[in-house]
This record gives structure tokens, C-alpha cells and sequence, in this order.
């Protein structure tokens, strides 16, 4: 078995156990997956009781799967992310494998440098569509990487199914970062032939979108349809109605993808071999990162998860400079300083407060969060990695990458030891949800006072669509519905008439609030 998948198992099993389900991305997609498990409905997603063209099914599909089996719960769904991931780190391998025979450590090496990108780890155990389309394009340019070495129909076959599958999980965008690698890896001799294999794996993967696409169009309705087929990719290029950044906003933020492998000395190494030596397929590679970045950079809908997709060709060129280095010793020191001020800041971070305010600084919200939180995770990382730094003896390449992917893990794990009362105190809005399944079983008629994203229907397993009450309809509704139960929050309160606070529940930095005209309460 691959030693990096206990790794990437003690990783999930701290996540599940310390971490909430957290909003608004995860309950908002859950309640997704419960509304239609709910009503029955597996071909139009719905969220408040309407067409959701936001996100395509597959991920409420493989939800749904696993509620089939196991029963409606939110442990498989948690789950899932990180089965993408494990299947994401052990795909790799197998690309690296297929385009460097002659390099067969740089296939041992990919999952380690993944492993070491903080922000995939991260986010690859987070309920999104983002790590399962990573997962769909890693399987993708698995396929390409098949042809490539020879197996043409069976390589471009599964690159487009699971081209196919990844529209499914994220939509047309998951062209962006296949498409350009396809074009790039076509051979001098026998263009024309590679040219017609990718464009079966185009009419593959959008005949199997389409196979979806069509008939929730139909059932959905006009606007739904609109949206699908066409606003939720037209908006997002330009005139973004949500998320709406300038062409440069990636290009800061782009070594944040790759924390903590910027700072460590070989992976500069690497990428200087790998780049002074290259290729085809690295030079492939190379091109489609820039090309792939350059397409999400003209799009005006930008966030820092969206190109988490460029994450795998870059770990797939380090590991090829990695093997082109395999037999360098040096010692690790460098990258070591960060895992010890990490500890000593994460040991230092529930005192802070205190110390913040004994100087006399204003109140910094995230510093009194962390008040009283375990001391004792940042005091093992900052021992573990002064400890490691004591032994000057130089390692080769493969126990180096090894190091680099298990402090960039241990680090995240016990980072979630250390915000578990955080984060259960102000992103778990279970108490919430419970609270107002309390209500519609009594019968209570529920609002929202604003927009909604989802965060109570799966968790209070609501079957009832929510009222969303504007700020202008707010005395209209409560006119109507004497008796009524609105979610508001501290920074927007309703602001006409008297209202009783029925239940106040911690959230993020402000506080959920549910509240009545006449205080009536539910029954307990």
C-alpha cells in the first residue's frame, strides 16, 4: 500500500472529527443534495425549493449513491473529497509513470509533491466541486498521458469520459486545463491522427454533458435552461455577477497554491533541471499552465479555488525535476524554519489576545477566537521541526520530497486540532438548524430575512422551502404570518416593530439570530 495514503487517512479521520460542516459551501451543497434526494428529483438540482443552475449534479449524484447505501448522513459526504484526493495522488503516479518510463522515481515522487501543495490539501478535503473536478481532469490527462505512450483508443476513451464526467462536476470549464495539454502533447509525425483522438474526446465528454444537459433543461424550465446552457459560463467571463476581479488578480496570488513548496530550496532545483532539460511532454506541460492561467485571468469571475486544476501539471514538472536530481543530498534546513514558526506562532496564538490587548491594541476578533484553544499541537510541530533540524545529515531526493509532503500534512492536522473549538463554536449552525425543525414540525411558517445559501436545510433535514423576506417585506410578512419564525443575523436585523430573539447562536464573527413578532416560542 502507498505509504502517502495513511497520510492523506489520519489527515480525513482529524478533519471529520474536529472540523463542522462549514458554510456556506458545504451546507449550502448538501442541502442541494438533500432537497432533491427529498423530493425525488435526481435530474434538476434544487436549492429552497428551486432550480439550482449553479453547479451540475455529480457531485449530488455520488452523494446520493452513498445515501443509498448507508443511509442519509453527513459522514459519506465528508468523506468524498477525500476519496477524490486519495484517487487524485494515486492517478498521478500513474501519469508521471506514462510520459517518463525512463524517469520511474518522478512517478513515486508526484504524490509527495502534491501532498506538499498546502492549499490542495486543504481544500481537497472541503465538500466543493473543485477537488472532484481535479480529480475528473487528473483522470483525463491520464488518459492523454495512455495515448500518448501508444494505447490511443482506450486513451483517448478515457479521457473523455472523464472530461465528461468533470463538465458534470464543474461545468464547460473543465476544458480549460485539458484541452490546451491535449493540443500540446499532439506528436511531429502523426499530428493529424493525435488532432482527431482529441476531438473525440470533445465529442465524448459533451455527449455525455449533454446527456444531462438536455433533459434538466427541458424539466427545469426556461430560466433554468438559459442558465445552464448558457449564463452560468457567459456571465462568468465577462460582466461577472459574482467574484469579479481584475485580468492580474492570479498572478500575486498564484505562489500561495504552492505554500509551503515556494520556500524550499530543491523545488526551485527541480524546476531549474526540469525547465533547462525539457521534453515534449514537459514542454506540453509548461504551455498549458500559462495558457490555462492566462484563460482564467480573462475570465472576470476569479477565486484562488478555481485554478486549483494547474496545481497537478506543475507537482507533475517538479517531480520530473525531482527525478532528474534523484541522486542530490543536501540538507533541509531552510524549509525546516517554517514548520518551527509555525509551531511557535500556533503555541503563541491563544495567548495572543491577552498579550494584544495588554499593549494596548484594539480588539482583533480573530485573536480573541483563538482564546483558549490547545496549546499543545503548535508546541509538537515547533518541537518536531527543531528536532529535525538538529540532524544535519543530508537527505537524498526521495526522503527530502517525503519530508516536505508529511510536515506540510502533520502541520494542516494539527492545525484543526488546534481551531476545532473555533471552529465547532462559531461555523456550526447544527444547534440552528435543530431549532427550526423544532419549528416547522409545530407548524410555524419560516423565513429568511435576506438572501439564502442553503445553511439549514440539510442539517435540520427542513422540507419546507424558507421564506426570503426583504428589508421593504419584512412588516408585510409578519402582518401575515403573526406566528412566524425569521432568521436574521446581528449585522441585519429586522428594522421595523418590536421582535423577541428566540435563539442566538455564535456565527463567523456576528451572531444568527431567529426571531418572532409576539415571542411566541416552539416547542422544545
Amino acid at each position: 500500500m502507498r505509504s502517502w495514503l495513511f497520510l492523506w487517512a489520519a489527515l480525513a479521520a482529524v478533519a471529520i472529527g474536529t472540523r463542522p460542516l462549514l458554510p456556506p459551501h458545504e451546507t449550502r451543497l448538501l442541502s442541494v443534495a438533500w432537497e432533491m434526494w427529498q423530493r425525488g428529483n435526481f435530474l434538476v438540482p434544487l436549492s429552497n425549493g428551486v432550480p439550482y443552475p449553479e453547479k451540475p449534479p455529480l457531485l449530488f449524484w455520488m452523494v446520493h449513491a452513498g445515501w443509498a447505501i448507508f443511509g442519509v448522513g453527513d459522514l459519506w459526504a465528508r468523506l468524498l473529497p477525500f476519496l477524490c484526493g486519495a484517487a487524485t495522488l494515486w492517478v498521478s503516479g500513474r501519469i508521471a509513470a506514462n510520459l517518463w518510463p525512463d524517469l520511474p522515481r518522478a512517478g513515486e515522487f508526484v504524490p509527495w509533491v502534491l501532498l506538499g501543495c498546502g492549499i490542495w490539501v486543504l481544500l481537497g478535503g472541503v465538500i466543493m466541486t473543485d477537488g472532484l473536478l481535479v480529480a475528473c481532469v487528473s483522470f483525463s490527462v491520464s488518459g492523454l498521458s495512455v495515448a500518448y505512450r501508444g494505447r490511443r483508443s482506450a486513451g483517448f476513451l478515457l479521457s473523455g469520459v472523464a472530461l465528461g464526467l468533470g463538465i458534470l462536476a464543474k461545468g464547460p470549464v473543465a476544458f480549460v486545463p485539458v484541452l490546451p495539454l491535449a493540443l500540446l502533447l499532439a506528436p511531429r509525425e502523426g499530428r493529424g491522427a493525435w488532432l482527431a483522438g482529441v476531438g473525440l474526446v470533445v465529442l465524448v465528454a459533451s455527449s455525455l454533458a449533454l446527456a444531462w444537459a438536455l433533459p434538466a433543461a427541458r424539466a427545469g424550465g426556461e430560466r433554468y435552461a438559459n442558465a445552464i446552457l448558457w449564463a452560468q459560463t457567459a456571465g462568468r467571463i465577462r460582466d461577472s455577477f459574482a467574484h469579479a476581479h481584475p485580468w492580474w488578480w492570479y498572478l500575486p496570488r498564484l505562489p500561495v497554491l504552492l505554500l509551503p513548496l515556494v520556500f524550499w530550496p530543491r523545488a526551485w532545483r527541480a524546476a531549474r533541471a526540469c525547465l533547462r532539460n525539457p521534453d515534449p511532454p514537459a514542454r506540453a506541460l509548461a504551455a498549458s499552465v500559462v495558457l490555462v492561467v492566462a484563460t482564467f485571468s480573462l475570465v472576470e469571475g476569479k477565486q484562488l479555488h478555481y485554478v486549483l486544476p494547474v496545481v497537478l501539471p506543475v507537482a507533475l514538472l517538479l517531480a520530473r525535476g525531482l527525478g532528474l536530481l534523484e541522486q542530490e543530498r543536501a540538507g533541509e534546513s531552510f524549509f525546516l524554519v517554517f514548520p518551527l514558526l509555525v509551531g511557535v506562532a500556533g503555541a503563541a496564538l491563544p495567548f495572543a489576545g491577552s498579550w494584544w490587548k495588554a499593549l494596548g491594541g484594539s480588539e482583533v476578533r480573530f485573536l480573541e477566537w483563538m482564546h483558549g484553544a490547545p496549546v499543545w499541537p503548535g508546541i509538537v510541530l515547533g518541537a518536531a521541526a527543531a528536532a529535525l533540524l538538529c540532524l544535519r545529515s543530508p537527505l537524498d531526493t526521495a526522503a527530502a520530497v517525503r519530508l516536505v509532503g508529511i510536515a506540510t500534512v502533520v502541520a494542516l492536522l494539527l492545525a484543526h486540532l488546534e481551531a476545532r473549538s473555533l471552529l465547532r463554536e462559531r461555523y456550526d449552525l447544527t444547534p440552528v438548524a435543530g431549532f427550526l425543525k423544532r419549528a416547522e414540525l409545530s407548524g410555524r411558517r419560516v423565513g429568511h430575512y435576506g438572501y439564502y445559501r442553503g445553511q439549514f436545510h440539510f442539517l435540520g433535514r427542513l422540507e419546507r422551502p424558507l421564506d426570503v423576506v426583504l428589508p421593504s417585506e419584512e412588516a408585510a410578512w409578519f402582518a401575515r404570518y403573526p406566528d412566524g419564525l425569521l432568521v436574521a443575523y446581528e449585522k441585519r436585523k429586522p428594522r421595523s416593530g418590536r421582535f423577541r430573539i428566540e435563539f442566538r447562536h455564535p456565527y463567523r464573527g456576528e451572531a444568527v439570530l431567529l426571531v418572532s413578532r409576539d415571542g411566541r416560542r416552539s416547542p422544545p
